[in-house]
């Protein structure tokens, strides 16, 4: 049981480590991560199964293959809904708005706006990008800056920028 319970925590490591690297830009060095995966025991309780999904999807975008990375988180996202994951299915979300793939999974139903302040942070982004809504973005992003998660207040804040110019507006973009 405990080998097991290595290869579980092995398995959801090194997807965080492969979606690193490529946010690092390494895909190389994360297509062998994500391989490395892949020789792992992990039939069974498959907890950490979408986490492993979601890389494939940050590996397959880096790669310039959106609509594989689509179909990746898709299937995460039907994973974590059948299983009643809601924690990890907003994360879910949250890559794929941050991924820029919310058109792939237009037919996609969405998930319930949590309640959870982070959680409702990821799925008002979610939302905000659906509809290219510059000042939601721009809320959403100062929402993040609140609770401390920088890194997705400046991608929200940046969103907001592209929504805002592109309904032409540079002075409030910038």
């Amino acid at each position: 049981a405990a080998r097991y319970e290595r290869l579980l925590s092995a398995a959801w490591c090194a997807a965080g480590l492969a979606q690193a690297q490529v946010q690092l830009g390494a895909a190389d060095e994360a297509a062998e991560t994500v391989e490395r995966i892949d020789g792992y025991h992990r039939k069974g309780f498959r907890q950490y199964e979408a986490t492993v999904m979601t890389a494939r999807a940050w590996l397959a975008n880096a790669l310039g293959d959106r609509a594989g990375a689509a179909s990746h988180l898709r299937d995460a996202i039907e994973f974590t809904t059948t299983r009643g994951e809601t924690t990890v299915l907003g994360w879910v979300w949250h890559d794929a708005a941050r991924l820029d793939l919310l058109g792939l999974l237009a037919d996609v139903p969405s998930w319930p706006r949590p309640t959870q302040e982070f959680s409702a942070r990821r799925w008002e982004f979610v939302e905000a990008r659906r509809t290219n809504d510059g000042a939601a973005l721009a809320a959403v992003a100062e929402g993040f800056e609140q609770i401390g998660a920088l890194l997705y207040a400046a991608e929200a804040f940046a969103s907001a920028s592209t929504a805002v110019r592109r309904a032409g507006d540079s002075r409030e973009a910038t």
